[in-house]
């Protein structure tokens, strides 16, 4: 269950991402500085720096975010071993009677309220 005092995770999250990306924009910025094609137009190479570190940050965030969600998830008795969990999906999805009651009795994987109010983060920030 979460408090409402659990949401100062939120905000320094989004304070944490709006760090992070103005970090990698501003060091990826001379990096990728060569890598633009658009040589004439500064301004217009400006506008695709940027937009080049965006993407790094994107990228950074959603690998990060993917693999802890991964790590939190693989234990589950639902996530199936094709995807690296030890479960079965055909136990929780149909039972013997072909009825789908199982589904509702899931356990819920500690850190999973965290990691889901550490993520609202980066919607939050979005807003800034």
């Amino acid at each position: 269950m979460v408090e409402p005092w659990d949401f100062w995770v939120v905000f320094a999250s989004a304070l944490g991402c709006f760090v992070l990306k103005w970090l990698v924009i501003w060091i990826g910025t001379p990096l990728f500085a060569h890598l633009c094609k658009q040589e004439s137009d500064i301004v217009v190479k400006e506008e695709r720096l940027q937009k080049m570190g965006r993407y790094l940050y994107s990228t950074i965030y959603y690998s990060f975010f993917s693999l802890w969600g991964y790590m939190l998830l693989k234990d589950l008795e639902l996530y199936p071993s094709e995807l690296g969990g030890q479960g079965q999906c055909k136990s929780y999805v149909q039972d013997e009677r072909g009825a789908n009651s199982n589904i509702l009795f899931l356990s819920k994987p500690e850190g999973i309220t965290f990691f889901s109010l550490v993520t609202m983060g980066y919607t939050v920030e979005g807003l800034i």
